[in-house]
């Protein structure tokens, strides 16, 4: 079974309701203030985090994660191994870049709210909600999600720069409520080389249409004709709702 961004951010959720649990245990522990804080102060929490909790293994699979994305690629043209090394290298430290503010971030809060006596409930509020630093449930499956797609774009814009210079690219991804009206455009602009690309919707093919964009190009092909026709009629439907509900 493929790894998913929900089960990276399920074991993210259980780790940080371990930090909270062992907040409980230390503020109900009868120790006084100074014991607690210096307590904390020789705890490693990137150690505690990834090591002690386990998300070192999430860490890890992340990276496999990007492994297998390359073998599910529609590999249209060669890409460099080395260069295809240092995208994830270079995605991955990002990654890990993130967490480890987050880990300093964690035990700011963790510290603070000892000091400043916060009973449980209002740690766990500030610890889960995406504040303070400390990146929420939500946010970690979102920076996983987007992360992913922008690996799997700039793989795609190495290949793109060895094919062809008239190959043609379709925007591709899902079409719903959630889908952008940026993105809408992009997808009902239709087959494009990646020159015009770069110049109708500049960075587009590395970053998508936005953060945590669900779409990327992909190499254009007969097939999908069918869903390009598809994809026109659900623009001028929706261009045409907004015009009338001005």
């Amino acid at each position: 079974m493929a790894y998913s961004s929900e089960r990276f951010a399920n074991k993210y959720e259980a780790a940080l309701n371990s930090i909270a649990s062992l907040y409980s245990r230390s503020i109900e522990s009868g120790a006084s203030t100074n014991d607690i804080l210096i307590a904390i102060g020789n705890i490693d929490f990137k150690d505690l985090f990834e090591n002690q909790l386990g998300f070192n293994t999430e860490l890890e699979n992340v990276a496999n994660s990007y492994l297998d994305a390359l073998r599910n690629m529609d590999g249209f043209a060669d890409v460099d191994e080395t260069i295809l090394r240092s995208l994830v290298q270079s995605d991955l430290n990002i990654y890990r870049s993130k967490f480890n503010d987050t880990y300093v971030h964690m035990k700011s809060l963790f510290t603070e709210s000892v000091i400043n006596g916060l009973p449980r409930e209002v740690f766990v509020d500030q610890l889960t909600k995406g504040q303070f630093g400390v990146l929420s449930k939500f946010q970690a499956e979102s920076l996983y999600t987007d992360s992913l797609q922008k690996f799997n774009r700039s793989v795609i814009k190495q290949m793109a720069k060895n094919a062809p210079a008239d190959l043609l690219y379709v925007f591709n991804g899902p079409i719903d409520t959630r889908t952008s009206n940026t993105c809408m455009q992009i997808l009902a602009a239709g087959p494009m080389t990646l020159s015009q690309i770069e110049n109708r919707f500049p960075g587009t093919f590395e970053n998508g249409g936005h953060f945590n964009c669900r779409h990327q190009f992909r190499r254009f092909t007969q097939k999908g004709m069918y869903k390009q026709n598809k994809i026109e009629k659900v623009f001028e439907k929706r261009n045409l709702t907004q015009r009338t509900s001005l």
